[in-house]
């Protein structure tokens, strides 16, 4: 059978281009499903731009990655632009500029997503070419490298994929002579094979050779069956220069003579290296991929959300295995059941609306928390997320996740509950009572209804829980609430407003009788003592009442008001009671600014020391000082420690305070030191209160050596009454200061109940006579009696003696007199603030004044006329303005001395800061007329009996001015005529039985 080469050559090739062109297209289909998946799994996509046309298409990878869909990526170019990062928009666009102009680029950069989501890409590009190498166009290929673990598991699996797009396996032709037992290669079989025509003898012995080991017996076979004459298509493995193995694919054709001998074989072979290992990495994956699945099936069955999928109408099409354990109901009961059956009321309601809502818009997830009642009946909490996956062909419908958040809502519910009520009594707190206070006092302003609010304090309360213990304390809380709830059955009325104090709302008396029979009838609560283990406690309170609405409306927060009516109750005595008047505002009004402001004072800055000094009275040495604190207040100027030491006391703050002014103290101590100034003995005031601390001592201690002094600089001044309670654990601690250096001082001697006995119990290093014994020396008999007692007694005991208050010449002459060593006031030096202070320091000595510690204007200085009162006129006084702020406080009684056209002079219980910015009005009757002017004090003074005597410029224009003369003139000439004149509101006590 004759057969020409060439023809055999092109049917074999045809043949076979025929078959490699249908398995092409077949693997090609095939990658490119593998490729759709392989881009999927390993976030990589792609795009094709054409130049020609100016479109641009994405691979469904892109929009993934993009978090976006085909109708928000538009086919066209710049549409990527708007998802650049916007500090790496400009080096992309540059390499987009540059991609056009034949440079390709790598790339790697940050987009954000509509979603917000912020994500790492590397892009890489390669521009296409025609055979007369024009720029047909661009493909671009997309990884998302955000999570460095895909990167690491399948960032070669990503570069063979990219590969295999671009490439075709090798294709080669050769022949088998049976004759001659040579073979014939083309020159792609040498290429596949991996050597060249120089390295092949022909024979069919060398090509064994090329073989894997594992393969030779299997290919001799093969061979045998082809020169037996059957046609075959086998693989067979090789090994390639790198030690790696290439898969080859051989077809074997037969051919005979015309007496149907076989005179050779006609074959072909392909490279389908890649292809295996693709399809390996494929498999790997899929297993991997099964593995997930059965994985997330798992995990989804443990974990505590629920999953389910629901149609548009509603009807559960799939139910995790988790649900049964949420809500009691297995999958397959849930399963075709409508969702809707599951819920009620307002969860109902909640769950159609979210349907509707993810159903209308697709690309909106909702959320929200709806009560769900289980298998059981139970009622628990979900929180519930859908999401629309209509679209998504691996799930077509709505995505119900949901969770048991009952545990989460109860914890909200106790922390609501936590943070709104006191945990010992289970009261409203003093936050949420008042929150709750503007609500109902809102209400009864609109609705004219009447009601009071109560604020009662527990007095000793505090020495209680010191003296005793916590524990004892607390229980004692609880039991008065006991009593107070036999009362108000509500105990929503009731608050603990701090340890000490409750604050109760009452809506059932109908008039200001009713509500002080409520006051009597509380406190008769307190008539039997309290029971606790074996102590019986003796328990008293003050109450402050304010009705809403007040008899006249002020500016006054109600809590405010009843605040005023408690203090003002407390200085009345023991289980008194108290309704609020506006007459009460100015003097507990400034009572109750410094209780709500001294809490803030250390912080602020506003507190001072400053510095007495303690003079040797015959060489006038500086041989100490007595630190006093001094508050300035923003509203109530530089007020003096005898109106906030008591407020300090009973709220405790005195133990930070005591603590702030002996580090002031040892820091300027140490300061002085520094600079050479002479050593001596710094007397510091310590509260009783102090010495309740459990580390009083300790503390102090370490105070000191914080800066590093040694203690005995320090003298400790106490008053008689700290040995009133806790005896022992005073005159412990005393003996422990006096262990280190430090001096104790008795001060204020002579006003206690027993100051004679105290000095026998205590090892007194120091006494100092009160001012209210040096006051009158030596004119006054008894006064100079018990000074001159004092001094003799104190020497015999060795007791050192300061005398304190010394104002005048006779009294320092006296003391001299009697040998009195040591003294302090304001004939030397009034208390001086610290840079005040050092100058004198500087100079060593402190030379007594020669002129009175106080001087007002002279009457000469005045432009006007006064007028002086045979008796006091009584007049009414206001607050206009305090510290720029405007005020409607109500008003206080005070006594007028004096009057004329620029000012008056009143004395008052009190103090007021002499400021510019602080404006009084005063209200008086005079000659049958209502005169009311106003103007800020100018200067003070304090008088006998505790009460101030201030003087006040009046701030009135010239037209005031002279219809204010008009009438002191008429006034004037009618005290001329009548020297028994009354036509005012004049008084006939003195002004200390008037203010008692």
């Amino acid at each position: 059978m004759s057969f020409s080469f060439n023809n055999i050559f092109k049917k074999i090739v045809g043949e076979e281009i025929s078959k490699s062109k249908l398995e092409l297209q077949n693997e090609l289909d095939n990658l490119k499903e593998n490729m759709f998946h392989g881009q999927k799994m390993v976030g990589v996509g792609s795009w094709t731009y054409f130049l020609e046309e100016d479109e641009i298409f994405y691979s469904e990878e892109i929009y993934n990655i993009f978090e976006c869909n085909s109708d928000e990526l538009k086919k066209e170019f710049e549409n990527f632009n708007r998802y650049f990062h916007p500090d790496d928009r400009l080096e992309i666009l540059k390499n987009i500029n540059a991609l056009f102009d034949g440079k390709n680029y790598d790339l790697k950069y940050r987009i954000i997503t509509k979603l917000g989501s912020l994500k790492f890409i590397h892009e890489k590009t390669e521009i296409i070419y025609d055979e007369n190498h024009k720029a047909i166009k661009i493909i671009g290929v997309v990884e998302d490298i955000t999570n460095s673990k895909i990167i690491e598991d399948d960032s070669k699996l990503v570069n063979d994929n990219i590969d295999s797009s671009k490439s075709i396996e090798g294709f080669g032709i050769w022949k088998y002579d049976v004759i001659k037992k040579e073979y014939s290669w083309s020159e792609e079989v040498y290429k596949i094979h991996g050597i060249t025509p120089m390295e092949f003898k022909n024979d069919h012995r060398n090509f064994i050779k090329l073989l894997h080991p594992d393969d030779k017996t299997k290919m001799e076979k093969i061979f045998e069956k082809a020169l037996n004459g059957k046609s075959l298509k086998t693989e067979y493995r090789i090994f390639k220069n790198d030690g790696s193995v290439k898969h080859i694919i051989t077809d074997i054709e037969p051919h005979f003579d015309k007496d149907g001998k076989v005179i050779s074989l006609l074959g072909s072979v392909r490279d389908v290296t890649r292809r295996r290992e693709l399809k390996k990495k494929i498999d790997e994956k899929e297993k991997e991929i099964k593995r997930m699945e059965v994985r997330f099936e798992n995990i989804i069955k443990e974990s505590n959300d629920g999953f389910e999928i629901v149609d548009m109408e509603g009807i559960i099409r799939y139910s995790s295995g988790s649900v049964e354990r949420i809500t009691g109901y297995c999958p397959q009961e849930m399963i075709n059941t409508s969702i809707y059956k599951l819920f009620e009321g307002k969860a109902l309601r909640i769950i159609k609306d979210m349907l509707k809502h993810v159903a209308e818009k697709p690309d909106k997830n909702v959320e929200s928390n709806v009560v769900f009642k289980t298998k059981k009946g139970e009622k628990i909490y979900l929180e519930i997320y859908m999401t629309n996956l209509i679209y998504e062909p691996s799930i077509r419908g709505i995505v119900v996740n949901f969770r048991d958040i009952s545990e989460k809502i109860e914890t909200q519910k106790q922390m609501i509950h936590d943070a709104h009520y006191d945990k010992l009594t289970d009261l409203q707190n003093r936050d949420y009572f008042f929150e709750r206070l503007d609500r109902i006092e809102e209400k009864a302003r609109k609705g004219n209804q009447k009601y009071a609010l109560l604020m009662m304090e527990i007095r000793g309360y505090k020495h209680i829980n010191y003296s005793l213990n916590h524990s004892v304390a607390d229980r004692l809380i609880v039991k008065i609430v006991d009593r107070l709830k036999t009362i108000f059955k509500d105990k929503d009325c009731i608050s603990r407003y701090s340890e000490d104090s409750f604050c109760i709302i009452s809506k059932e008396g109908k008039s200001e009788k009713d509500y002080k029979d409520l006051g009597k009838r509380i406190i008769e609560l307190f008539s039997q003592p309290f029971q606790i283990d074996s102590y019986e406690l003796i328990i008293t309170v003050n109450i402050g009442i304010c009705i809403f609405p007040k008899a006249k409306e002020d500016n006054l927060p109600l809590k405010n008001s009843v605040k005023i009516a408690l203090i003002r109750a407390k200085k009345k005595g023991k289980n008194i009671y108290k309704l609020y008047s506006e007459e009460l505002n100015i003097k507990y009004l400034k009572e109750l600014t410094l209780r709500n402001d001294l809490a803030k004072a250390i912080d602020k800055g506003q507190l001072e020391v400053y510095y007495q000094p303690v003079i040797k009275l015959k060489t006038n040495e500086i041989i100490g000082a007595e630190a006093l604190i001094r508050w300035n207040h923003p509203e109530w100027g530089l007020v003096p420690p005898g109106e906030f030491i008591r407020i300090a006391e009973e709220t405790e703050l005195i133990i930070n305070i005591g603590k702030w002014v002996l580090k002031e103290v040892c820091k300027s101590y140490k300061k002085w030191i520094d600079k050479g100034l002479s050593n001596m003995k710094i007397g510091v005031n310590f509260s009783p209160i102090q010495f309740f601390e459990m580390n009083f001592v300790d503390n102090i201690k370490a105070i000191i050596e914080g800066f590093k002094l040694n203690p005995d600089f320090l003298m400790v001044e106490i008053t008689e009454s700290v040995l009133l309670k806790n005896k022992k654990k005073v005159l412990r601690d005393i003996k422990a200061l006096q262990d280190m250096g430090i001096e104790i001082a008795l001060d204020d001697f002579g006003t206690g109940f027993s100051s004679l006995s105290y000095l026998s119990s205590l090892n007194i290093d120091v006494l100092k006579i009160d001012k209210s014994f040096i006051d009158g020396l030596p004119l006054n008999i008894t006064n100079s009696s018990i000074t001159r007692a004092t001094i003799k007694l104190a020497k015999e005991l060795k007791i050192k003696v300061v005398a304190e208050g010394i104002e005048n010449w006779d009294q320092l002459s006296y003391l001299r007199t009697l040998n009195c060593k040591m003294g302090q006031g304001y004939i030397y030096s009034k208390a001086q603030p610290l840079e005040k202070f050092e100058e004198f320091l500087h100079k060593k000595k402190c030379k007594p004044l020669a002129y009175s510690k106080f001087t007002r204007p002279e009457k000469d200085r005045r432009k006007f006329f006064r007028i002086d009162f045979f008796s006091f006129l009584e007049s009414n006084l206001t607050i206009l303005k305090i510290g720029g702020k405007t005020l409607d406080v109500g008003n206080t009684k005070v006594l007028i001395k004096n009057i004329g056209p620029g000012g008056l002079c009143f004395i008052s219980n009190v103090r007021f800061p002499i400021e510019a910015d602080i404006i009084l009005e005063f209200m008086m009757n005079l000659i049958d007329q209502e005169i009311k002017v106003s103007g800020n004090p100018v200067w003070k003074e304090k008088i006998e009996g505790g009460l101030y005597e201030h003087g006040v410029e009046f701030r009135v224009d010239e037209n005031e001015r002279e219809s204010l003369i008009k009438i002191l003139n008429e006034l004037q000439i009618k005290m001329r005529n009548d020297i028994l004149f009354d036509q005012g509101d004049f008084i006939s006590d003195s002004h200390i039985k008037y203010f008692k």
